[in-house]
């Protein structure tokens, strides 16, 4: 199969990897129809990653279709559409049961994509570990790119709005505005906070978190204007969805006393040195963890279910998986400041999707995620085999002649060299490509 792979630093190279099997009986195996980057992933293009290894496949966020499963799989089954949540667990640990992955007691905790410990998503497929805990099935009313947002972004800006206790009435600020500060405006906002406040570097992410129903604060002095605007005081609830040092230290700022603030940003300093009389003299409450997927989706799922809320519109940009590495550079340095999340779609042949995430620390914003389909999917080459039965395992597909469709079939495309501003919805597919303005 063909999956997008960490080289080096600023090298992601479009390789061919074995296709992949269940690990164990309680593994499957998921033919990727839609995947994204995301910001953790431009920290391992830029050689910041998680561990030493080479030639892993990356990406953590995915949505697709079971291929095949192990016998010990009782929740799922070849053909069900699914998403594949960041986080794993094992599944069987009091925690995971309780869908608290991040405190598995087994050592299943774990993300994709970041070694070659747990092979990536930006693939034709990923083999999935304990698949009936760490799989969940995609009702057919919600899209691939909704569903894609819910994998990652959205479920830790939900974590991160949950874990500050946000009540009605509250005031909020949000810090650091892609995907998942997006996400955090909807999240307080659907929470019962009376207003939010939106920080970010970029104008265009401050305009889209306007739409979304924030208070943009400007660029030159966020922290004088949130003071001018709350009487001095700042707001009640903070939420930093950046990770850099500097916006930590702003969030606290903004709080006001007796505040809670609440960080979801990945942040890998071991020293980091946090203002520890600010928060004392303000009496502030800080919370920093990694999200459980699992743990937030049946609350997500309901509440795109009902309308209340689309996280589709966060997607911006479609790129085919064969300009993968190109959208990395994108991404990584279109801007200064920005680091990102990225999806692949799956409404085209060889396409992905992609959103913006902002990071204060880096380049600027383009985050978001790189989607990618393959349209019809499975295509048969043996013309004496008209279909084939579902329940056949993914080596059977594989020897029976089905396969993704080949590099002779699929559309050369063109990454452009640079975007003038975000949000740019862009599209490619196997007839026409096309851009336009677009949140």
């Amino acid at each position: 199969m063909r999956a997008l792979t960490y080289e080096g630093p600023h090298t992601i190279a479009v390789s061919t990897m074995a296709d992949p099997v269940p690990s164990d009986a309680n593994g499957a195996v998921v033919r990727i129809t839609a995947a994204g980057i995301c910001g953790s992933d431009l920290h391992i293009y830029d050689g910041h990653g998680f561990s030493t290894d080479l030639g892993f496949c990356v990406g953590h966020e995915a949505v697709g279709e079971v291929v095949e499963v192990g016998s010990g799989v009782t929740a799922f089954r070849p053909g069900d559409r699914v998403m594949v949540p960041a986080s794993t667990g094992c599944g069987r640990c009091e925690a995971c049961r309780a869908n608290w992955v991040a405190g598995c007691t087994n050592g299943g905790s774990g993300c994709y994509g970041l070694s070659h410990g747990l092979e990536g998503s930006q693939a034709e497929a990923v083999a999935v570990p304990n698949a009936d805990t760490n799989l969940v099935a995609l009702p057919d009313s919600i899209s691939d790119d909704a569903g894609l947002t819910l994998t990652d972004n959205f479920p830790t800006a939900w974590y991160g709005a949950r874990r500050a206790r946000i009540q009605p009435g509250d005031r909020v600020t949000v810090v650091g505005l892609g995907p998942v500060g997006q996400f955090s405006v909807m999240s307080a906002l659907l929470m019962g906070g009376s207003q939010v406040f939106a920080i970010d570097l970029v104008p265009e992410r401050r305009e889209a978190a306007a739409k979304l129903g924030a208070t943009p604060l400007t660029e030159q002095d966020p922290i004088a204007e949130l003071r001018e605007l709350t009487g001095g005081q700042g707001t009640e609830v903070v939420l930093e969805a950046v990770g850099a040092d500097a916006t930590i230290e702003l969030s606290l700022r903004a709080a006001a006393r007796t505040g809670r603030v609440s960080v979801v940003g990945v942040n890998q300093t071991r020293n980091f040195p946090m203002n520890l009389r600010l928060a004392q003299v303000k009496e502030l409450e800080f919370s920093i963890g990694l999200c459980s997927v699992q743990r937030e989706l049946p609350a997500l799922l309901r509440l795109v279910a009902a309308g209340r809320v689309d996280p589709s519109v966060v997607v911006t940009h479609h790129f085919g998986l064969s300009d993968g590495p190109a959208a990395y550079e994108l991404f990584a340095h279109s801007a200064p400041d920005c680091v990102g999340s990225a999806r692949w779609s799956s409404t085209r042949p060889d396409e992905f999707l992609t959103s913006c995430r902002r990071s204060a620390r880096r380049r600027p914003p383009l985050a978001g995620p790189v989607s990618r389909r393959y349209g019809s999917g499975w295509r048969s080459v043996d013309r004496q085999q008209k279909r084939l039965d579902r329940s056949g395992s993914w080596s059977d597909r594989r020897r029976a002649g089905q396969r993704f469709p080949s590099a002779a079939h699929r559309p050369k495309r063109s990454v452009p060299s640079s975007h003038s501003s975000w949000p740019i919805a862009m599209r490619m597919s196997t007839t026409t490509q096309r851009s336009a303005n677009s949140i």
